[in-house]
């Protein structure tokens, strides 16, 4: 078993300070979820952070994941009395017409003054490499926020205002200071939210093809033109790897090249709508 250890560098530490000196000036929150892994990726401290104000959960890459565990991971969000809004990323986002309107209706100013106007502010909030930016960036219709396919990029809270009335902020990514269970860990890892240098990329390449084996197994055999995808995972490596043509000098394996290119499969969508 790998350590599970602790995931909470410097600016993460900030970010959550920064938020909760904020929190008079804050009417409501968007949490930004992997629509793959809706549990796996929503941040339990956030509900303790944020427990009396409106909480509407965006269910970002919503066309990467597998439609029937959506569907089921909305209902549950729905039953705990959140507001879960799908949002897909191909071809420019879409569903933040939804997102933008429960914000306005919703995340209402209280004590308002007569002749004062007031501005609605939204955190939007998350664990790495979800999709926060690029929301942000959709709202504002440019490069508001900076975007990567690397976790932690976002370091600074930022106010974008996005109407006379309303206004958006990209804070960081906020994991929670310890991730207690393996299986959390490697979803997080093999969706790119936490950074792949922690994680032993053998290790991840084996998890995913587990995983698939047991849940998608036709995707894997489709993909890598498996003979049998139900062998073991070493003579998997092998299948893949001589199917791919990675080796080094005669027989040899190229190993580390066979694990990334797993890996990027599997963050790239090859294996079609999946989700954990």
């Amino acid at each position: 078993m790998t350590d599970t250890g602790n995931w909470f560098p410097g600016h993460m530490a900030k970010a959550l300070r920064q938020l909760k000196s904020d929190l008079g000036q804050i009417h409501g929150v968007v949490e930004v979820l992997d629509a793959r892994a809706p549990q796996a990726t929503r941040n339990p401290q956030l509900e303790q952070l944020f427990p009396d104000i409106p909480h509407i959960m965006a269910l970002c890459k919503a066309d990467l994941a597998d439609n029937k565990r959506l569907n089921q991971a909305v209902d549950i969000l729905k039953k705990e009395g959140k507001v879960p809004i799908p949002i897909t990323n191909k071809k420019g986002l879409k569903g933040l017409k939804p997102l933008f309107d429960i914000c306005q209706n919703e995340c209402i100013v209280q004590k308002k003054l007569e002749g004062f106007v007031y501005t609605q502010k939204v955190v939007i909030v998350g664990i790495p490499n979800v999709g926060k930016s690029s929301i942000i960036n959709a709202i504002r219709g440019g490069q508001a926020a900076r975007t990567g396919n690397k976790p932690g990029v976002t370091r600074h809270l930022k106010w974008i205002d996005v109407a006379k009335n309303l206004a958006f902020c990209d804070s960081p990514g906020i994991l929670w200071p310890k991730i207690t269970t393996d299986e959390q860990r490697y979803q997080l890892a093999a969706l790119n939210c936490i950074k792949e240098e922690r994680m032993p990329r053998h290790e991840l390449a084996g998890f995913i093809l587990e995983f698939l084996q047991n849940n998608y197994p036709d995707a894997l055999q489709k993909r890598y033109n498996l003979s049998d995808p139900r062998l073991e995972v070493t003579d998997l490596f092998n299948d893949i790897g001589k199917e791919r043509g990675f080796y080094l000098q005669g027989e040899t394996l190229d190993e580390q090249r066979l694990y990334t290119h797993i890996i990027t499969d599997f963050q790239s969508g090859a294996f079609g709508k999946i989700s954990f």
